[in-house]
């Protein structure tokens, strides 16, 4: 359930981060730096796999250690399986020129990259081959079986050995017939990055793969059918699998680079590759070094870009540092990498004033301390400084910090050049406000006192947070308003007014009026999801500030009157976590976005919802599943963690399927229509065979246990308002006009929440 904006905010530390336009005489900053493109390739195919080796290894691999495999056509698969065990061992992926020809180019590389041994896989593990060898290298090990498939259950062999490892916690299979290979291939930096084995099927599924292969598929593993294995019948196994696949060979790619991102969530490096069979030899040998890289693999239509790529790259633009093009003109012209590179390119940050609100109650705080503020990224300091007090009708404004500290605080943040303009707080409840609009001697008294608050303060303008007030306070908060702006700008002070998400009749905020009396209106959306609501006992997970859910924000205070110019959005750089067991609900807490970034915690896969445009995970103990429950609306604690499990696999379940996400299902604990749907759901991917559709029986309890253990569920779950949904949002600003952003809460945002800010918005002095 949404809730007003102030709940999210109690019991926070720091303040609020805002950013407003200087106007047109503020010269705007270059063009923010773009992604470093550089193309890997040489003459022919042998020759790009050693330009890869290169990339990886400038100095040759400290291992010493190469695989080859052959670079014929009809041997490209044995590459494609031996990429996790290569990056296990830090080893770079050569080819030879057939099984039974080294190649001259292969041979010099194995020289100049210092390789003393090599693993032969496949086709290329021959006595013909071997004997080709430079002096002084050697075979440690051949990795071949008769088919792709027993070579495939070789080469899981030695990587088990490689990691000290009986078994796998999971496995990815792939397509192992003709046509599907480059499913292959887009599982292979993910699959590296784990150390997981590439298993290949035929299209019988799970009762035609060898021994060898199932061998190492054990009861426990989590088993990943990407691309058209997904499609492959796997009944047998006793459990479901987990399919990623898109509908095409270019979705199934970002399929598998959205559910199986780094641990950051974030990606700063891509490998580019053709997507199409005759060029997929070129990203062969990129595998290892892209999972080493933390890198994700883009796949493109020759010489275009498809539509789902480019999207994927624009949504990137800002966090994406570095691009490799794997291939040559030939296989990737000049202008399809001109496009990606306009793809993650934004625009030139606007001009704006950056108003850091925090704290600041002593000289060694947080807030004085932060970054943005020691090397003058902020133009005005907002200090928490004052609350309203008193009793209605007769109202007072009390400090919340000594004048000393105060007055110390201002000269170090003048010393730096930046203004300071603190706030003052009030919190709906006392009925302080309601009188004013009946009692002129009043509202003239509060703007004295405040206004000699300000000045005592040596302040260069005001926040006026006054929070969750009701319709019935529109009056008196206008006339104040209206009052206030008069005697600050007479002192050649701003003044700043914050409003919630929803305008008059809904609140007491009138946006169009109270932004005609100040400077700008401060429209704080957050938090969407709250922690104590709609009832302490059934809390809704969600994001902190989704982003369709601040487009709605906004687009209410423009139809309101408000000028974009004079609008601020307000955004957050927090996180909120909710514990669900099968007693249900059991606490929540908001955490700053760099204790989020910085926690050790265990947690599953980060995924990205590109619906909300924000970050999410579960951390903590392993969840517990609950046992089969029926239908029935009454309140029961094991339906509140059926259903936070449901949304987190709905969310896995659908970026895995390359669909749009599914809305987040209510935890209210009542087994209603909404949550037989998501049960039905849930049933179509992972428990086919359920009789009773949107019944969760014994059945459908054993798939959803699979599927969380695979997908390594936890207790608490995390939505993270992080830089990447940071960056959405202050580009949305700046798409729609407005006057600049908010940013709750200086000394919580994280280092790359700073980054996203300069990249879109600098400050003026």
């Amino acid at each position: 359930m949404r809730s007003g904006w102030a709940i999210g905010r109690a019991g926070m530390l720091g303040g609020i981060l805002a950013v407003v336009t200087a106007g047109t005489t503020v010269p705007a900053r270059a063009q923010p730096p773009a992604a470093t493109v550089t193309r890997v390739a040489g003459s022919t195919r042998q020759a790009t796999a050693l330009a890869v080796a290169r990339l990886a290894y400038p100095e040759g691999p400290p291992s010493r250690l190469a695989v080859l495999v052959s670079g014929q056509d009809a041997n490209l698969v044995d590459a494609l399986t031996a990429a996790p065990l290569a990056r296990v061992l830090g080893a770079p992926i050569l080819l030879t020129d057939s099984p039974h020809r080294l190649g001259s180019v292969t041979a010099s590389a194995l020289t100049a990259l210092g390789i003393r041994q090599v693993i032969l896989v496949g086709a290329a593990a021959n006595p013909a081959l071997q004997a080709q060898l430079p002096p002084g290298v050697t075979v440690r090990q051949e990795l071949a079986g008769a088919t792709r498939f027993t070579t495939a259950a070789a080469v899981a062999g030695a990587l088990a050995a490689a990691e000290g490892v009986q078994q796998f916690g999971a496995v990815m299979v792939a397509s192992g017939e003709p046509g599907h290979l480059v499913d292959a291939l887009a599982a292979d930096p993910a699959a590296a990055r784990r150390g997981l084995p590439i298993l290949l099927a035929p299209a019988a599924g799970w009762a035609g793969m060898p021994a060898g292969e199932q061998r190492w598929v054990s009861p426990a593993a989590a088993v990943y059918a990407v691309g058209a294995a997904g499609s492959y019948p796997f009944t047998g196994l006793g459990r479901p699998v987990l399919p990623v696949a898109g509908s095409d060979r270019f979705r199934t790619a970002l399929a598998v680079d959205r559910v199986f991102p780094p641990r950051s969530g974030v990606y700063r490096r891509l490998v580019v590759a053709n997507g199409q069979d005759a060029h997929l030899v070129d990203a062969l040998s990129a595998g290892p070094w892209a999972a080493a890289t933390g890198t994700a693999l883009v796949l493109v239509n020759g010489g275009s870009l498809p539509a789902s790529t480019a999207a994927f790259l624009r949504d990137a633009a800002g966090e994406v540092r570095a691009v490799a093009v794997i291939g040559g003109p030939a296989s990737i012209p000049p202008a399809v990498i001109q496009a990606l590179a306009g793809a993650l390119t934004l625009p030139p940050p606007l001009p704006g004033v950056v108003v850091a609100y925090g704290r600041f109650r002593n000289l060694d705080g947080t807030a004085l301390q932060d970054p943005l503020l020691i090397r003058a990224g902020v133009t005005a300091a907002a200090p928490l400084w004052f609350r309203l007090a008193g009793t209605p009708g007769d109202p007072v404004v009390k400090p919340a910090v000594p004048a000393a500290v105060q007055a110390a605080v201002t000269a170090a943040v003048h010393a730096r050049g930046v203004q300071v303009w603190p706030v003052l707080q009030y919190t709906a409840g006392s009925g302080l406000v309601a009188p004013l609009a009946r009692d002129p001697a009043a509202i003239s008294g509060l703007v004295q006192a405040v206004t000699g608050a300000v000045a005592a303060a040596g302040a260069d303008g005001l926040v006026l947070d006054l929070e969750d007030l009701p319709p019935a306070d529109r009056d008196s908060l206008d006339a104040l308003v209206a009052a206030l702006a008069q005697a600050l700008h007479a002192q050649d002070r701003r003044l700043v007014v914050t409003a919630g998400p929803q305008p008059y009749p809904a609140s007491a905020y009138a946006d169009a009026i109270l932004a005609a009396s100040a400077d700008y209106l401060d429209l704080l959306p957050y938090p969407e999801y709250t922690l104590n609501g709609p009832t302490a006992q059934a809390p809704d997970p969600g994001p902190v500030e989704g982003a369709p859910w601040a487009a709605q924000a906004v687009a209410a205070a423009l139809q309101a009157g408000v000028p974009p110019g004079r609008l601020l959005l307000g955004t957050a750089a927090y996180g909120e976590a909710w514990t669900y067991t099968l007693q249900g609900f059991g606490g929540g807490e908001a955490l700053g976005a760099a204790v989020l970034a910085a926690h050790t915690l265990p947690q599953s896969a980060t995924l990205w919802d590109p619906a909300q445009a924000e970050t999410t995970f579960t951390a903590g103990v392993p969840a517990a599943v609950p046992g089969p429950l029926a239908p029935g609306i009454s309140f029961r604690p094991a339906v509140q963690e059926l259903q936070a499990l449901l949304n987190t696999v709905a969310l896995w379940t659908a970026l895995a399927q390359d669909q749009a996400p599914p809305a987040l299902l209510a935890t209210d604990g009542g087994y209603g229509p909404a949550t037989r749907r998501a049960v039905a759901a849930f049933q179509a991917v992972f428990d086919p065979h359920a009789q009773d559709s949107g019944v969760y029986g014994p059945g459908t309890a054993r798939a959803l246990a699979a599927v969380a253990a695979a997908l390594g569920l936890r207790q608490q779950v995390v939505w993270d308002a992080d830089s990447r949904a940071g960056l959405t949002l202050l580009e949305m600003a700046a798409r729609q006009g407005l006057g600049g952003v908010s940013l709750w809460a200086l000394g919580l945002e994280s280092a790359g929440w700073r980054a996203a800010l300069s990249q879109v918005w600098t400050p003026s002095r």
